[in-house]
């Protein structure tokens, strides 16, 4: 429809095969939807029960559009994120007793290994990172783990610059 924005670079976004045939012929100028060169997505979206929710119109438009409640493709995929997230989180405070009754390197070692690996899956170049970063920074097992290891003085710069790049991309839970 608009030939002259063939090779305008903000409009060349990278997406998945299934979101650009999903979205196909959409015409954007006319019924907008969230361009993450140009809109902050947050501003948009928010996230309630492993769905997102549109919190503007171009939100709405955008899940719409895109069909970002799929269930098999994706709903699916985010509750078992989910339950992977809260399982790990609980881990951690299992690890976190071990360290505070021990108060030795290695069970300090493990605790801080497991928070930075699931920490790197809340960075912004992770798969599902948005949502993975949601999820854990708002889980209170997680919450409680990071208070601690900052009490107990074993939370590292490297934890606290993933944490917050992480928590740049949670989005609103609405």
């Amino acid at each position: 429809d608009y030939p002259d924005k063939v090779v305008i670079w903000d409009n060349l976004l990278p997406s998945c095969k299934r979101c650009n045939g999903t979205k196909g012929t959409h015409d954007v100028l006319k019924d907008p939807i969230v361009n993450p060169y140009l809109d902050d997505p947050k501003e948009h979206l928010g996230f309630r029960s492993f769905r997102l929710r549109g919190v503007t119109p171009k939100g709405k438009s955008t899940i719409e559009v895109i069909d970002l409640n799929h269930y098999e493709r994706l709903v699916q995929i985010r509750f078992d994120i989910g339950t992977k997230v809260s399982e790990k989180a609980e881990e951690l405070s299992t690890k976190l007793k071990s360290y505070l009754h021990s108060k030795d390197t290695k069970s300090k070692n493990r605790l801080i290994n497991a928070v930075r690996g699931l920490l790197r899956e809340c960075l912004p170049e992770a798969h599902y990172a948005a949502c993975t970063a949601t999820l854990l920074l708002t889980d209170q097992d997680f919450i409680y783990v990071v208070e601690q290891m900052k009490n107990e003085n074993i939370w590292t710069n490297e934890l606290e610059d993933y944490y917050q790049k992480a928590s740049k991309i949670v989005l609103p839970c609405v």
